[in-house]
């Protein structure tokens, strides 16, 4: 209790300075990292969440025109092709997203997940917070 009536003084705190003195420097290396880090997972998760659900529409397509034994004209075939190499270029860029992170963290069993499971494996690397740092 002592501790909290030196801390607040009259409701007002200690000058700044004798914070400074009190908490330990950040390390500006550590800090650029962690926001550097922060940058990666926001443009991965929307990369493989993107290329994942390009994927499921372009197959989804393909999947209804086949049971369906439908005819569709070159327009839509040529839409149903750019839906999948678009898919396949944002799955490579997760892929290699996922695995560049993963290998910068040191966190070898997600390295293996993602080279296994590609931009699924890049989408989970995101959303478990299993590396230390909360998903931002």
């Amino acid at each position: 209790m002592d501790a909290i009536a030196r801390y607040w003084r009259g409701g007002r705190r200690r000058p700044a300075v004798a914070d400074a003195l009190e908490r330990p420097a950040v390390n500006p290396d550590i800090r650029d990292a962690e926001r550097g880090l922060n940058m990666e997972k926001r443009t991965l998760l929307p990369t493989s969440t993107a290329s994942l659900t390009l994927a499921a529409i372009g197959l989804l397509t393909v999947i209804v025109v086949s049971v369906g034994r439908l005819t569709i004209n070159g327009a839509v075939f040529g839409a149903v092709v750019m839906l999948l190499v678009a898919s396949l270029i944002l799955a490579a860029v997760a892929w290699v997203g996922g695995l560049m992170l993963a290998a910068r963290l040191q966190r070898w069993d997600w390295l293996v997940g993602v080279l296994l499971l590609g931009p699924l494996g890049a989408l989970l690397f995101c959303l478990v917070p299993a590396h230390g740092h909360p998903c931002a």
